[in-house]
This record gives C-alpha cells, sequence and structure tokens, in this order.
C-alpha cells in the first residue's frame, strides 16, 4: 500500500470518478429502456411521479441497458478493489 499524500489523493479521485461513471451509466441504463420496451409505460406516468429502477429492472428492460448495467457492475467491483 502506498503511503504517500499526493498518492492516497490521487486514488481517492479515481474513485469518485469511477463512482460517477457509475450513476451515470445507471441513468444511461434507465433512459434506454424508457425510450424502448418500457415507452408505453413511461408515456403514462404523469409529470412528476417518481419511479426507483434497479439493476435487475435494467438489465431485462433492454440488451444494451444490460451491458451498461455490466459495466456498472464491474466498475464498481474495481472501485472497491482499489487499496
Amino acid at each position: 500500500m502506498h503511503t504517500s499524500v499526493e498518492y492516497q489523493e490521487h486514488l481517492a479521485d479515481i474513485k469518485r470518478t469511477l463512482k460517477k461513471m457509475e450513476s451515470k451509466l445507471f441513468v444511461h441504463a434507465a433512459n434506454l429502456c424508457s425510450c424502448s420496451g418500457w415507452r408505453n409505460w413511461y408515456d403514462s406516468m404523469e409529470v412528476g411521479e417518481e419511479f426507483e429502477f434497479d439493476t435487475d429492472m435494467l438489465s431485462e428492460g433492454d440488451k444494451n441497458a444490460a451491458l451498461l448495467v455490466e459495466m456498472m457492475e464491474h466498475l464498481h467491483h474495481l472501485r472497491k478493489e482499489l487499496k
């Protein structure tokens, strides 16, 4: 393990970046599902209505969304492995 402050700061920045990427991939996957397989459901939602997606739902909603979820999970695993 590297103990220099500079190294640890870079590592923390990398982890924050990976976490942001995971979040963006989740949003992109939800958006793909909303304009493809879930189009009718999405169009019937009221303005301001909220719904919480989970990764299992997104994986089943669209093939490309499933790939994004897979990337997201891989990034999550890598982020947890960084020491």
